[in-house]
């Protein structure tokens, strides 16, 4: 047997199966790009789409003083955590949470 001889993966280019007489040839050394190219800067906007404002907003209500919860009983802390106030959620979330919110009302009793 040859060492050609056996199931190796014959080489390819992209997906392309080559003869080995390509291999040799000028023609399968990758040629370099234009230097125009290479040169190309990056375009940046002018404008930011509103990204500074939105930051300053979450910055804004960052630097607002917390008010520190009371502690919690480590117990319940680790059964149940903190209980939610249903009044101080989004509307919309309440609307889409309400049944479950009975439910658990309903286990509760």
């Amino acid at each position: 047997m040859s060492d050609l001889s056996g199931y190796a993966t014959p080489p390819t280019r992209n997906g392309e199966i080559i003869n080995e007489d390509e291999l040799d040839s000028p023609r399968s050394v990758a040629t370099p790009k234009p230097q125009s190219q290479q040169k190309r800067r990056p375009i940046i906007p002018q404008d930011d789409f509103g990204v500074a404002h939105m930051l300053t907003i979450i910055e804004y209500k960052d630097a607002k003083p917390k008010v520190p919860l009371p502690p919690l009983n480590p117990v319940d802390a680790l059964l149940f955590g903190r209980p939610l106030e249903l009044q101080a959620l989004h509307p919309q979330i309440r609307d889409i949470y309400a049944p479950t919110f009975k439910q658990l009302d309903e286990m509760d009793k």
